[in-house]
């Protein structure tokens, strides 16, 4: 199960993450928007594999990351179900950081820069855009 986490982090990490203002992600939904690696839009390659790809940050200092796979995607590896991922989340000034804990494959630390209705990453010229859901 670790293994698996540790590819969805990764898509992650490639996609890099978005970022919201200065006011707290508590209780709210992020979604996925759009992904550039040095540069170059790769938005596309993330929603040939994605249907969701989302972050909610729970008022107790939980997140969830949510992932639902596309039906090519999910039959190409063999995972149909969606997963989600349960961690931790902090918040100082506009940073937002999540942990995510795991004993067997180590931990995996997250970082978004909250900007309005945004949460962004970068990691290694990956930026990944999330943009705050409307609630339902």
């Amino acid at each position: 199960m670790r293994k698996f986490v540790s590819l969805i982090a990764c898509a992650v990490l490639l996609a890099g993450c978005g970022g919201t203002a200065s006011s707290s992600v508590a209780g709210n939904t992020y979604s996925f928007t759009s992904c550039t690696e040095d540069g170059k839009d790769v938005s596309d390659l993330y929603r040939a594999m994605f249907d969701d790809l989302s972050f909610t940050f729970n008022a107790d200092g939980t997140a969830v990351e949510s992932v639902t796979w596309t039906a090519d995607y999910a039959a190409a590896i063999g995972v149909t179900d969606p997963v989600e991922i349960e961690g931790t989340y902090t918040e100082s000034g506009s940073t937002v950081t999540v942990l995510f804990e795991d004993e067997e494959e180590g931990d995996l630390t997250m970082e978004f820069t909250a900007e309005g209705d945004t949460l962004t990453s970068e990691e290694d010229g990956v930026v990944t855009v999330y943009t705050l859901k409307e609630a339902e």
